[in-house]
């Protein structure tokens, strides 16, 4: 369930910045538009890349088991 809400919440979120702006999410055309030369968008920017280090940071204070290995054995 909570695949699906993850899921319906990051579609939402790229939605809203593809109407808004007229862009698609990407991370890579994202972080690297903020590298020199910089881009003169940059302020959505830096709030993009904001709003994602503070979900995995509030996520992970939320709920810390989110963030556990779900095995002891497995390589990742």
């Amino acid at each position: 369930m909570f695949a699906l809400l993850g899921g319906a919440l990051i579609g939402a979120a790229g939605s809203l910045l593809f109407l808004t702006h007229g862009r698609i999410a990407g991370i890579s055309g994202v972080l690297g538009s903020l590298l020199p030369p910089v881009a003169r968008d940059r302020d959505w920017r830096l709030a993009f890349i904001g709003g994602l280090l503070a979900a995995g940071l509030v996520g992970g204070l939320v709920s810390p088991s989110l963030s556990e290995r779900p095995c002891a054995r497995c390589p990742w």
